[in-house]
């Protein structure tokens, strides 16, 4: 079960992609030397961005669509929790425009962001 604080979301089969945060690494180009036994560069670890999830989902009436994009609008965090009881505090950090599939379906993609 998807939910969004205390909504329940509904999301297309297969399009969840479940949190994920990339390591965040830099070379650093250091000042060319005279010693070709060494690398000129130094690596400096930042740690990792934070954790998000994407997914499609879709809602039965426009007014249910509007509750996210009121979230959206104002950067309101709630938990979310995924299928596998995974939890993340998170803000909604992209949502599309929905689309009209048919009566009573509009279909929207989101991707929540780790705050």
């Amino acid at each position: 079960m998807y939910k969004w604080g205390e909504k329940k979301l509904k999301i297309e089969p297969g399009s969840y992609s479940p949190p994920y945060a990339p390591r965040q690494r830099e070379i650093i180009d250091l000042i060319p030397g005279a010693d070709l036994t060494r690398p000129n560069s130094v690596m400096q670890d930042g740690g990792r961005e934070r954790y998000r999830v994407a997914m499609n989902g879709f809602c039965n009436t426009y007014a249910e669509y509007l509750e996210l994009y009121a979230d959206y609008m104002a950067s309101v965090s709630r938990v979310f929790i995924g299928p596998d009881g995974e939890t993340l505090t998170a803000i909604i950090f992209e949502l599309s425009e929905p689309s009209r599939e048919m009566y009573k379906k509009f279909s929207y993609s989101i991707t929540l962001m780790e705050v």
